[in-house]
């Protein structure tokens, strides 16, 4: 039954033309099995801007790591997704604690990922 329902939603999709866009909100789950524990432990996805996933680091020192991986990050996760849905990767400084909890930057987490955290739908 969940594959036919997975099924249906990925044929609406397609119809709308929505695919590509959700597919690249798809890399935002599969992130830490890209790139593996040690690596999604100090770098998280939190965005989708057109083809280009934004990434929080949490120091420069990994922004400048995850900078020279790139490349095999961006083509690995266009090979879990299925398609060219990425065209680069953008990393910034740490947009809120690895765990959750609003950065020293005072942002928090998006209104999605509280919800998706608190089990609600979002709509």
């Amino acid at each position: 039954m969940a594959e036919r329902v997975a099924r249906t939603i990925e044929t609406m999709l397609k119809k709308q033309g929505m695919w590509p866009e959700a597919m690249r909100w798809a890399a935002i789950e599969v992130w830490a099995e890209v790139v593996g524990e040690q690596v999604a432990a100090h770098a998280r996805p939190f965005a989708v801007s057109g083809g280009c996933l934004m990434v929080a680091a949490e120091s420069p020192a990994w922004r400048q790591e995850l900078h020279l991986m790139k490349p095999s990050i961006l083509r690995r996760l266009n090979t879990t997704l299925g398609g060219d849905y990425l065209k680069d990767i953008r990393f910034s400084g740490r947009r809120t604690r690895l765990g959750g909890e609003p950065g020293a930057g005072g942002r928090g987490q998006s209104r999605l990922a509280r919800s998706r955290q608190a089990g609600d739908h979002v709509s």
